[in-house]
C-alpha cells in the first residue's frame, strides 16, 4: 500500500490467525532491520504484520525474503484474511476450535481466489470460539461465535453467525442470523456471496448488501435477512451420526465433539 510520502510503501503480511514461528519471527526482525526506514515491525487486529516506511525499489527484495521464509502469503487486507482466536487450541472458556477454521476458510478462500475478487474487498471474516468477543466477531461483515448442537442424543459443533457488523464510520454490531454447523461453515459463506452476486447492483460490495438487507431494502428476491436465513436452510442442516460421522468432529480433532468449559484465559 502506497504511503502519502512519496517512494515509500507499507507492506502488510498476511498469516494465518496470527500464527508465525519463532525461526520466521527472527526472520522478520532481520527484515524489519533491513527495508523499513523505522526499524521495526506493526501487528494489528486483524492478526497481520505491517512493515512500513519501504522504499518503493525495495519491495521486491522483501518480497523475495519473506518467499524465503514462508511469509509471502496472498489476502493481505481482503476478506481471505480471516481473523480467529486461539479458540480450544488453548482456551479452556472455548467451545470450538475457531484457530483452525479461520485457517480452513483462508485456505479455501485462496483458493478459490477470492482474494482477487473487488465485490468482497472491503468485507471480513471474524470468528469466536465462544459468545466472548476474542474474535471480534460482532464487527465482522460475516461473524461466527462457537457452540454446540445437538441431533438426537449426538452433539456438534456449531457456530452462531451475524451479518453485517463493521468498526468504520457507520460501525454497528451485527445481526444475529442463524446457527451453523462447524462444518458448513464454509458452504454457507459461499452461498452467502453466491446469493450477493445475483442480487448486487452495479457497482455495490458484499458489505454494502448486507447492510442494505438488513435494513429492509433489498431486492429484488432477497427482501429482508429472513430471505437469506431460508435459502441457508437446506446448507446448515445437520445429518445424522450414521450419515455423516466427520460432521460430528470439530476441526483439528479427532474424537466427536463434545461441550465442556474450564478457566479461561481471556478477560471473561
Amino acid at each position: 500500500m502506497k504511503q502519502k510520502q512519496q517512494g515509500y510503501s507499507a507492506a502488510f503480511i498476511t498469516l494465518e490467525s496470527g500464527d508465525i514461528t519463532a525461526s520466521q519471527l527472527r526472520a522478520v526482525a532481520d527484515m524489519a532491520r533491513e527495508f523499513s526506514a523505522e526499524g521495526r515491525i506493526r501487528t494489528g487486529f486483524v492478526q497481520d504484520i505491517v512493515f512500513r516506511w519501504v522504499k518503493d525499489e525495495d519491495l521486491a527484495k522483501l518480497y523475495a525474503k519473506l518467499l524465503e521464509v514462508g511469509l509471502a502469503n496472498s489476502g493481505a487486507l481482503t476478506m481471505a484474511s480471516v481473523v480467529g482466536c486461539s479458540g480450544t487450541t488453548s482456551c479452556n472458556l472455548a467451545l470450538t476450535n475457531s484457530h483452525r477454521l479461520a485457517k480452513e476458510v483462508q485456505r479455501k478462500f485462496l483458493e478459490l481466489k477470492l482474494d482477487e475478487d473487488d465485490d468482497l474487498r472491503d468485507s471480513t471474516i471474524k470468528i469466536s470460539g465462544c459468545p466472548n468477543s476474542c474474535g471480534q466477531h460482532e464487527i465482522a461483515t460475516i461473524g461466527f461465535y462457537g457452540g454446540g448442537g445437538r441431533l438426537g442424543k449426538d452433539m456438534y459443533p456449531l457456530y452462531t453467525m451475524s451479518l453485517g457488523g463493521r468498526a468504520d464510520g457507520n460501525s454497528m454490531l451485527g445481526l444475529i442470523t442463524t446457527k451453523v454447523p462447524t462444518k458448513r461453515v464454509i458452504p454457507t459463506i459461499l452461498k452467502i456471496i453466491e446469493i450477493f452476486k445475483s442480487e448486487k447492483r452495479s457497482g455495490e460490495v458484499l458489505d454494502s448488501w448486507i447492510n442494505r438487507v438488513i435494513e429492509g431494502s433489498g431486492g429484488p428476491k432477497i427482501k429482508s435477512i429472513n430471505d437469506i436465513k431460508e435459502l441457508l436452510k437446506p446448507v446448515v442442516a445437520p445429518p445424522t451420526i450414521e450419515q455423516d460421522p466427520d460432521f460430528y468432529v470439530d476441526y483439528g480433532n479427532d474424537g466427536i465433539y463434545h461441550a465442556k468449559t474450564g478457566r479461561g484465559e481471556c478477560a471473561a
